[in-house]
């Protein structure tokens, strides 16, 4: 496998990090790919954010501020509704999808508490 780029350089590292968590584990979210993205959730004790790089040159494409988004340790997963694709995380207290070209927040749902269990993989016939 070829390594095309390194997110351990300064600039790029201080923008991602470092991740604060206040019971002691760091960062748990793996990355997803979609198109030319490599999509990160990067809730932490910290500034909040969901994350999109250029998967060819590890440049930022865009990052959302999630402010209200305590730590999670989610994964996002992709969700197609009709010709739009959306990046949905799961995380404490809420459930969110964001626009995979801008990131910007498309819909968002308060949980009953804070624990969540999402699921790896919607069904075709499922809808939230």
């Amino acid at each position: 496998m070829k390594v095309r780029w390194v997110t351990i350089t300064a600039t790029i590292a201080v923008y991602l990090g470092p991740f604060t968590y206040h019971l002691g584990w760091g960062a748990a979210s793996s990355p997803i790919l979609c198109g030319g993205s490599v999509i990160l959730n990067c809730d932490h004790d910290g500034e909040s954010s969901l994350l999109a790089l250029d998967k060819e040159t590890g440049h930022v494409k865009w990052r959302t501020a999630r402010p209200h988004a305590p730590p999670s340790y989610s994964t996002p997963i992709l969700w197609r509704d009709g010709d739009q694709t959306q990046i949905i995380i799961a995380g404490s207290g809420r459930l969110a999808a964001y626009g995979l070209e801008k990131g910007d927040e498309v819909w968002r749902v308060l949980l009953p508490d804070s624990g969540s269990t999402p699921q790896k993989k919607l069904r075709r016939t499922q809808r939230l």
